[in-house]
């Protein structure tokens, strides 16, 4: 879904499957990916200054409790 919302320590993001929105940690291990796919090209790292609102973001939590993400990737500007 698209970010709502980043900053140091949490990222914020609305989707259908959550209208009312949705937060995830960022922990020190966070890996922040920009996601080239769409133009045929490999995934790139990225940096915090990428979770930026209306950008489309697909996180990977490992474990629900936490909420921690292991990783992120901001679909890249076109």
């Amino acid at each position: 879904g698209p970010a709502a919302a980043g900053g140091e320590g949490s990222v914020s993001m609305t989707s259908e499957a959550a209208p009312g929105g949705v937060s995830y940690a960022i922990g020190p291990h966070t890996r922040i990916y920009i996601d080239h796919s769409a133009q045929g090209r490999p995934n790139t790292m990225g940096a915090l200054a990428d979770l930026q609102p209306g950008r489309a973001i697909e996180v990977s939590i490992p474990n629900a409790e936490t909420r921690v993400a292991s990783w992120i990737k901001v679909r890249a500007a076109e």
